[in-house]
């Protein structure tokens, strides 16, 4: 292939794949069977983690950080992600085409939602706000760049959630 129909060929592919919502939804399902997969692991692993140590503290536990136990951040990235795919596939199928002012979103589940029409609830809206977080960094750094508010409870949240002391099923 030269040079010229290389980049033609992705132009096509590019053009195919943000016209076609079925893509994105399927490329949503498979982030979200991924997601159910890691939920088990951590279910089976935050059962053990918390019977086998009733004699450790509150504080010794967060900093035991088992392997498993922090499979909850990628579960979160994992959903996270899968809606932000459904997301710009429904947005693709109403609208025909990935636009700029949806590229333009990026992983802001909250505004995705609201371009592709659906009216949310405030615990709707509060949920996919965390999920951001997540998207943005509790899932790949152990500590927020940001010194706001807001990312510090969701970053409390995810300690809770990882010792097991708020139940996510």
């Amino acid at each position: 292939m030269t040079d010229s129909s290389t980049e033609e060929w992705w132009q096509d592919q590019l053009n195919w794949r943000n016209s076609d919502p079925w893509i994105w939804f399927f490329q949503s399902q498979t982030f979200e069977q991924s997601a159910k997969i890691i939920l088990e692991r951590y279910n089976s692993a935050k059962a053990i983690f918390q019977s086998s140590l009733e004699d450790f503290t509150k504080h010794e536990k967060i900093g035991l950080n088992a392997h498993d136990i922090s499979l909850v951040e990628i579960f979160f990235y994992l959903i996270g992600t899968s809606i932000e795919l459904a997301l710009k596939g429904t947005y693709i199928q109403k609208y025909g085409e990935f636009s700029h002012k949806c590229e333009k979103s990026g992983h802001d589940l909250v505004t995705l939602a609201q371009l592709c029409g659906f009216e949310l609830s405030a615990d709707e809206i509060s949920i996919l706000k965390e999920l951001h977080f997540c998207l943005q960094w509790t899932s790949k750094y152990p500590v927020p760049k940001l010194n706001k508010k807001t990312i510090g409870i969701v970053f409390m949240k995810m300690v809770k959630i990882r010792v097991g002391e708020v139940d996510i099923n």
